[in-house]
């Protein structure tokens, strides 16, 4: 009976890792110029993510959660709701259930399913593009011309580009193909030369910097933990820091001061973006609805494109205070986690996520950062250990 019971599990396992992998193509699709091309192809895809996500869900109710474990989740799963009820945006109740569905599984299949989920979304629209069932949108940014690749803007590819590499690195930790690496950053690098995309391609260098430190320290249990330690304590000051100048940029930037203009057009115009919608909104409690107009639709209207690209300002103004709040807390737990798992590419991932979170909101997208779903995934399967949680104990394993 145990044996039948062992293939019933396999055969469940088999089912959820499908339904992750293609939550994941939908919301790649989702991104693209699909949606954009057929307005009811937006409707459909979230409806569908919706769908599967309940199954996925579903299929773990057998699996219990402890008093205070269920408390934890109700209680977030509240919060997001009513942030979700006021910003219109269900990100966050996405990254619940996706958290809460792939709780029965290992964190190296999930990160699987997301990484072939995702190679498969990229490849289909990079052939809806080259076959001119979606355009190839280029915008022109200090005289060099973007293309995005059938996306919805030219940084959509090069973000699930960098995704897709640090999957690959956390689904294979144990036995990356480095001709594999090179291979991406081959991808990567072609990319990049038409869509001008800075900021990732920053991130891909650190990435790999940081992926060749792993690869020489992680012979030596001494240097890795050294290693772990500045990653872990690097990745919490920078989301602090960055926060401490988000707050900064949204009460004291101002348009008559050359130094300001000077830094504002390094950022691309993302520090008055900061100002004026935080002059606009204000800081909400639980969310509320922003008027946002990408840079794409603003093209297409003849209007000024209105972009909130720092994803403290976002949660703060649009998804509210007590979700920056909790993310904050939930991102520091999930650190401590992989610190005391002694999984250091996860650690990396956070680090580059919060490095970009002054410059970009994909620090909180469930589709990029991987370490929101795996963080997630060890909490709940750790039952929220104090201690564990705290990166107290340490797992000898180093990897």
């Amino acid at each position: 009976m145990n044996e039948i019971y062992t293939e019933q599990q396999k055969l469940k396992f088999k089912i959820q890792e499908l339904l992750i992998g293609i939550i994941f193509i939908l919301q790649v699709l989702n991104n693209s110029q699909l949606p954009v091309q057929y307005e009811t192809m937006s409707i459909f895809i979230r409806i569908m993510i919706f769908i599967l996500l309940l199954f996925l869900f579903i299929g773990t109710l057998t699996m219990t959660f402890d008093i205070r474990e269920m408390v934890i989740v109700l209680s977030i799963g509240i919060l997001f709701f009513l942030s979700y009820h006021n910003s219109g945006n269900e990100m966050f109740l996405v990254t619940l259930l996706l958290i809460a569905g792939s709780r029965e599984l290992n964190i190296q299949s999930i990160a699987r399913s997301m990484l072939f989920g995702q190679i498969i979304g990229v490849t289909v629209v990079f052939f809806l593009m080259l076959f001119s069932i979606i355009p190839n949108v280029q915008t022109v940014r200090l005289e060099a011309v973007r293309y995005s690749l059938g996306f919805l803007n030219p940084n959509t590819i090069s973000s699930y580009l960098l995704a897709i590499i640090i999957k690959y690195s956390v689904a294979y930790r144990e036995k990356m193909d480095i001709k594999i690496i090179i291979l991406l950053n081959i991808i990567i690098l072609v990319t990049v030369r038409f869509t001008d995309s800075r900021t990732n391609l920053i991130l891909f260098l650190i990435f790999d910097f940081l992926l060749l430190f792993y690869f020489i320290l992680k012979r030596s249990k001494k240097n890795m933990e050294f290693y772990n330690i500045l990653l872990k304590r690097g990745t919490k000051l920078t989301v602090l820091f960055s926060i401490a100048l988000t707050w900064l940029v949204g009460k004291y930037f101002y348009f008559g001061s050359s130094f300001w203009l000077t830094l504002n057009k390094l950022f691309s115009a993302r520090l008055s973006s900061i100002y004026s919608f935080q002059q606009q909104y204000g800081y909400s409690v639980f969310g509320q609805k922003i008027d946002k107009i990408s840079g794409y639709m603003a093209d297409q209207l003849g209007m000024s494109a209105k972009i909130l690209d720092n994803a403290y300002a976002q949660l703060a103004i649009e998804y509210g205070i007590v979700v920056l709040i909790v993310f904050i807390v939930f991102y520091f737990k999930s650190i401590n986690i992989f610190f005391y798992q002694n999984i250091s590419i996860l650690l990396i991932s956070a680090f580059l996520y919060a490095l970009s979170s002054f410059n970009g909101g994909n620090i909180f997208d469930w589709d990029k950062n991987i370490t929101l779903i795996l963080g997630g995934v060890l909490l709940i399967q750790n039952g929220f250990n104090r201690e564990n949680c705290n990166g107290k104990n340490r797992n000898n394993n180093i990897s």
